[in-house]
């Protein structure tokens, strides 16, 4: 029986397609249109479509399909590239979420939720049919017997929002040549992007709780902690990092309300940078959720405050190690990002109305570091 893999991104929607290496990601659909693509296809586009719904029960009308352009048939991809191209969807989600603009609802947000992708085989026999391959912890199960529209997969609540997702192709290039000159950074962030997309799925399935150790985790991998005093060797290491951008102090923050803890390892957390501080608390916060709340008693941050901190610094991070070895050239927008980090750990109630009128504190600090 002949057969043919295609792979899909069905929550994903892109302004146009975006080809990298010997992989495009495609939009295609009934509103976006289907390229070139042969009727066949174009059929099986459908059929899938069928099957995956919005919150209210319509079908999906466009979606991104994988091509391999290294393939005799572009679209119909071996089943064992399923995982390599899982990790290209992981790349394309990090320079997605370097995008996002925080407390502002009117500019791009995406979440690793609108990057899953799919794998579905098709019979040539009966392409109608569609069979269920359910992944277990001692292989898998396959359920079969069903036809596309009796198979709903509803898409995730992020989806209905109907942005087009921005992607930061300048980013993504820049990975690339990193990828192929062998840089340590690229391997770094493949290791850590399990870590941050399970960590921002925005799911409610996940607690805070868990987000956080993840987040941490990535932290972890990509600044090469080794054992013994993993707080204060992460907290150096970042502060190295952001030095250039550093100003604040632990007594400035304590002075505006931040409750932090001022026992360290070693001597007194009192003068050290701000960026240091958090970054040490944030690590502490890891172990006391870790080890069942049996360390440390107060905290400058909110275990939400640490979430979007870390989320908004890692792509940063990146950024700036890119930057070291040439990769890549840091852009205004990153340095007024870089500028304001320590300025919103030194901030609280993000959401409320500036007192300068700005829409809320958050903006506000993102526009007055823009001058710095």
């Amino acid at each position: 029986m002949n057969t043919s893999f295609l792979i899909f991104m069905p929550w994903l929607q892109l302004d146009e397609a975006i080809s990298f290496n010997h992989i495009t990601l495609l939009p295609v659909g009934k509103t976006c249109g289907y390229s070139n693509l042969d009727n066949e296809v174009i059929r099986k586009i459908d059929f899938f479509c069928s099957s995956h719904k919005d919150i209210q029960g319509n079908c999906i009308s466009d979606l991104t399909l994988i091509i391999n352009k290294d393939l005799e048939v572009p679209w119909n991809i071996p089943e064992e590239q399923f995982f390599e191209i899982a990790g290209y969807a992981k790349i394309i989600f990090f320079c997605g979420i370097s995008t996002n603009k925080y407390y502002n609802q009117i500019s791009s947000y995406t979440n690793s939720s609108l990057f899953n992708i799919v794998g579905q085989r098709f019979s040539s026999a009966n392409p109608e049919s569609v069979a269920l391959t359910i992944r277990r912890r001692d292989g898998e199960s396959i359920v079969g017997g069903y036809n596309f529209n009796q198979i709903f997969r509803e898409a995730p609540p992020h989806y209905q929002i109907g942005d087009k997702v921005k992607i930061d192709l300048i980013l993504l290039t820049s990975l690339l040549k990193a990828k192929e000159d062998g840089a340590e950074v690229f391997n770094l962030l493949v290791s850590t992007l399990n870590f941050v997309a399970l960590a921002n799925t925005d799911s409610y399935n996940m607690t805070p709780e868990s987000e956080l150790i993840l987040m941490s985790s990535a932290y972890e991998t990509i600044f090469q902690i080794d054992s013994g005093q993993k707080a204060l060797q992460l907290s150096i290491k970042f502060e190295e990092l952001f030095m250039p951008f550093s100003k604040e102090t632990v007594d400035d923050a304590i002075t505006a309300g931040r409750n932090i803890d001022l026992s360290a390892e070693k001597g007194s957390i009192a003068s050290w940078s701000l960026l240091k501080a958090w970054m040490y608390e944030f690590y502490k916060r890891r172990n006391y959720h870790i080890h069942s709340k049996k360390v440390h008693s107060n905290w400058g941050w909110a275990d939400f405050e640490y979430l979007l901190l870390s989320v908004y610094a890692y792509p940063l991070i990146i950024k700036l190690l890119l930057s070291k070895e040439n990769f890549y050239s840091l852009t205004e927008d990153d340095t007024t990002a870089c500028h304001a980090l320590e300025k919103l750990m030194l901030a609280q109630n993000w959401h409320q109305v500036s007192d300068k009128g700005f829409q809320n504190v958050w903006q506000q600090i993102i526009y007055d570091s823009s001058w710095d």
